[in-house]
């Protein structure tokens, strides 16, 4: 699937809405940014909770039912059950620098954010730069494979447990 421009609206129309199961009880962002996929599952699929966790306290207005800032494995902790959807969107491999609060995270981060979604009983869709390193950690998921350009056309992935 080809998807220009990266424009979140779009991804989530053409491609994460597909993975994103009817009757969500409880949706859960543990990464903060934008909140955009939060935003778009409130109009098109609201779940009976919706879950933000703000990891560099942005100052966003957001409607939701409850905003944490708090390490993604309290988060997991807190809201992980057979009918929660978890959608996460951590800083991408060797790209850590690029996101606030993140330029300390090394590989080792990734390897242990894939052992903690390795224990979860919710459904995960996550979003990632498709690199070799990524794809091996996760060869035992489902991946899907999209192309898009942001100021460089590249490849980008989203993997699921389901």
């Amino acid at each position: 699937m080809k998807i220009r421009g990266f424009k979140r609206k779009q991804l989530y129309d053409e491609f994460i809405s597909k993975f994103i199961p009817e009757n969500i009880n409880r949706y859960v962002e543990p990464f903060a940014g934008s909140f955009a996929v939060g935003t778009y599952i409130l109009y098109d699929k609201p779940p009976k909770l919706l879950i933000y966790n703000d990891i560099n306290k942005y100052n966003i207005d957001i409607l939701a039912d409850a905003i944490h800032h708090l390490d993604y494995k309290e988060i997991f902790k807190m809201y992980d059950s057979e009918d929660t959807v978890f959608y996460l969107d951590p800083p991408y491999y060797q790209k850590e620098q690029a996101y606030v609060g993140c330029e300390n995270y090394t590989k080792d981060f990734h390897i242990e954010l894939h052992n903690e979604i390795k224990k979860l009983k919710g459904k995960v869709i996550m979003s990632y730069e498709d690199r070799r390193f990524i794809m091996d950690l996760y060869k035992d998921f489902n991946i899907h494979t999209y192309k898009g350009d942001n100021r460089i056309f590249k490849y980008e992935i989203i993997i699921t447990n389901f």
